[in-house]
């Protein structure tokens, strides 16, 4: 979708710096942000699949075939955010990502207590966001797709901040802590190819419909885009300045 992918939500200074900054970012406010804006998706995922269940459930009978196959898509995609459900709450994707936290000495009631207290602007600007967008059928899908097509370039940019700093001696990585980074690489693509497909599905050939999701779609990736840059100039100072000033 190309006004996801020409945004700077997909292609921004946070992202280009993770593999190539000079000094030793402050990975740690890197985590605890992206620790609640992650946990806001997995949760507003779950509640979207509430919102998507009543347009099914009251919808004409003719649309009825179309929504269902909707409907499976954020079903599956909430399923895997939590492990399928098959490690209790340890499973749940934001909690694997925690893990980033103990080597640069976060623990999770931290990070659980950052993502209440909202403490920055831009990540309380971003988790409202997502939470009100979760409750709002065409809002919602596009959030999903924007999260399921930029998450990639965020694992790849959370992996070389992670798996750099550890060559650098700045922080120690093992492969267990890396995990979450190691899953999404993975899954990521077919989560991508899944957002696609339920976009099709939940919106037909309405025209209409396609353009209520491309416009929330723009909106939030001005959001995010937001988030990525005032966080890279917390995480990478000096070089985030720099980036930003060529940039402009």
């Amino acid at each position: 979708m190309r006004e996801i992918t020409n945004s700077a939500a997909y292609n921004n200074v946070f992202f280009t710096l993770a593999e190539s900054h000079k000094r030793q970012p402050d990975l740690s406010v890197a985590i605890r942000e992206w620790y609640a804006g992650s946990r806001a998706y997995c949760l507003g995922l779950a509640r979207y699949t509430a919102v998507l269940a009543n347009e099914v459930a009251s919808c004409e009978l003719s649309e009825t075939d179309r929504l269902e196959d909707a409907f499976v898509v954020p079903l599956h995609l909430t399923a895997e955010e939590f492990s399928m459900g098959l490690h209790g709450g340890a499973g749940a994707h934001y909690r694997v990502f925690s893990e980033l936290a103990e080597p640069v000495g976060i623990s999770l009631n931290e990070l659980r207590n950052g993502a209440r207290r909202l403490d920055r602007p831009g990540t309380r600007e971003l988790v409202t966001t997502i939470n009100r967008m979760m409750n709002e059928l065409y809002a919602g899908a596009a959030c999903l797709r924007v999260f399921e097509i930029v998450g990639l370039k965020i694992c790849e940019a959370f992996g070389n901040l992670c798996r750099r700093g550890t060559t650098a001696g700045w922080f120690n990585y093992s492969p267990r802590s890396l995990r979450y980074v190691d899953l999404h690489l993975d899954v990521e693509p077919r989560h991508d190819e899944m957002a696609s497909r339920f976009i099709d599905s939940l919106c037909g050939g309405s025209v209409e419909k396609h353009n209520a999701v491309r416009s929330h779609v723009i909106c939030f990736c001005d959001t995010l885009s937001k988030f990525w840059s005032d966080l890279a100039i917390d995480v990478f100072h000096e070089d985030a300045c720099v980036s930003v000033h060529l940039a402009e």
